[in-house]
């Protein structure tokens, strides 16, 4: 299969098959990178578009626990991200589910991150597997890349002030 860089200066991001990989690098210990991840009061001033606040819902991180946000779109969204936490372990790891309200089909992604610890600073590790690679393909078409990387520049600029 084919590989598709989509990245820019501050994250890698590659595209094949079914798999959206991103990795990028934050200025902030693991813990305080866990908490943006985490807290209500922090995943909303990271998941979205600029200058926009996202709604989160649900937010038990534990196994089996659920999570649904509404990230604010800058026309105004009500799609509703949501899934179910499948591993957890704090400061490290997450996996979980995730289908959008706007998916028709109900399709679930399994979304992972990883948090490495590099001296003080983390390492981020996303995954997303999707259902398919025409899946990947519309999403990567509608401008999925773009959006990934600018929330996880946000995530970079929140982090460091937790920790």
């Amino acid at each position: 299969m084919t590989i598709r860089n989509l990245g820019d200066d501050t994250t890698t991001l590659t595209a094949e098959g079914t798999q959206l990989k991103l990795e990028r690098p934050i200025d902030a210990p693991r813990s305080a990178v866990w908490a943006a991840l985490t807290t209500p009061e922090h995943i909303q001033a990271w998941m979205g578009p600029r200058n926009t606040t996202a709604k989160v819902g649900d937010n038990d991180v534990k196994v089996g626990g659920k999570w649904s946000v509404t990230p604010a779109a800058e026309q105004g969204s009500d799609i509703v991200l949501s899934g179910e936490y499948k591993e957890v372990v704090e400061n490290e790891k997450i996996v979980r589910t995730s289908v959008s309200s706007s998916d028709p089909e109900g399709n679930a992604a399994t979304e992972t991150l990883i948090l490495e610890d590099n001296g003080g600073k983390t390492t981020l590790k996303y995954e997303i597997e999707v259902v398919s690679a025409e899946v990947l393909d519309g999403a990567i078409e509608f401008g999925m890349p773009k959006s990934v990387i600018e929330q996880f520049d946000r995530l970079a600029e929140v982090a460091p002030k937790l920790g």
